[in-house]
């Protein structure tokens, strides 16, 4: 039992990593903008948003987030529900020091995700 514990705690840390998805040094976080969706570790969640892809840069499977620079971006995201996986194609305008958060959405009867929204919490 103490072992399944630490397991649990390690795979918690390890899918919380925020990954860069712009070239050149890192930024001060008041310069960028960060767009948090669910790790994939916790996908078993009873829904969770996976952030797959922001314009051409796929996020590694420890990222549960991701800082950008200001500007439109393109975002894929995985809205994983049980053992069903959609898969949404968004657009954000990302403001710097702002963070915007993948919020999944069920329809009637809670059986599949039927949209993701993008809530900006400044």
């Amino acid at each position: 039992m103490k072992r399944l514990c630490v397991l649990l705690m390690m795979a918690s840390l390890f899918g919380c990593a925020t990954e860069v998805a712009y070239e050149g040094p890192r930024q001060p976080t008041g310069q960028t903008a960060l767009i948090v969706g669910a790790s994939r570790v916790n996908a078993g969640l009873p829904m969770a948003p996976i952030l797959r892809k922001v314009d051409d840069r796929v996020l590694s499977w420890q990222s549960s987030s991701v800082a950008v620079l200001p500007g439109q971006h393109a975002l894929l995201v995985d809205c994983v529900m049980g053992a069903s996986t959609i898969r949404y194609h968004l657009i954000v305008i990302a403001e710097q020091g702002h963070r915007y958060v993948l919020v999944p959405e069920s329809g009637a009867g809670n059986h599949a995700c039927t949209s993701v929204k993008i809530e900006d919490r400044n």
